[in-house]
């Protein structure tokens, strides 16, 4: 987050620099979060608080969404819509995996 800036719309901003998907901070709902604490010293160039918290939002799209990008700035490289079947391939071992399967149930 970045100073002075709400969770729910620090979410939206990373969503949309990470994915290139735009969707306004009131459409995400919180499910979850994560204490994270490091056990050792944080590599070069670590850009986090050795303790910190992540919160995990959704949201679901009517209908498919657009083509994705992540902004040439983002420290991701890709991003892509996946149908169920080629997420687990790609995602097995994930630990998030099962909550998403879940998320997903209409």
């Amino acid at each position: 987050m970045e100073p002075g800036e709400a969770p729910a719309d620090a979410a939206a901003r990373e969503l949309a620099e990470e994915t290139g998907l735009v969707v306004p901070a009131g459409d995400l709902r919180l499910f979850g979060g994560q204490a994270i604490t490091l056990e050792a010293a944080p590599p070069d160039g670590y850009g986090y608080p050795p303790r910190t918290f992540m919160a995990f939002y959704t949201t679901r799209l009517d209908t498919p969404g657009p083509a994705t990008r992540p902004a040439p700035s983002s420290e991701c490289t890709d991003a892509a819509w996946l149908d169920p079947t080629e997420l687990t391939n790609r995602c097995a071992p994930a630990p998030w995996l099962a909550l998403h399967r879940h998320l997903q149930a209409p």
